[in-house]
């Protein structure tokens, strides 16, 4: 089967789903009444909802560094 982006669905309508979703966790048939309302599986609603908590867990995530400054090399290069 062949994947096919809906052009129907913009970014806003995707955050709609997702915050429809969240809201709509622990309520028996949400998730498929979701699915139904907005013409999509579920596996797909599931599939926004993870890749919505991946980018808030990395937006509101700890950064890490980038470089990693080894202090044990450069305290034996000061008495030199």
């Amino acid at each position: 089967m062949k994947f096919i982006r809906r052009e129907d669905l913009t970014p806003h309508t995707r955050i709609d789903i997702v915050k429809g979703a969240w809201q709509g966790q622990g309520l028996y048939g949400r998730m498929t009444q979701l699915a139904q309302d907005y013409r999509i599986s579920r596996t797909f609603l599931y599939q926004l909802i993870q890749a919505a908590d991946l980018q808030l867990e990395t937006l509101f995530s700890e950064p890490q560094p980038l470089v990693h400054t080894s202090q044990p090399l450069v305290e034996p290069l000061i008495f030199l």
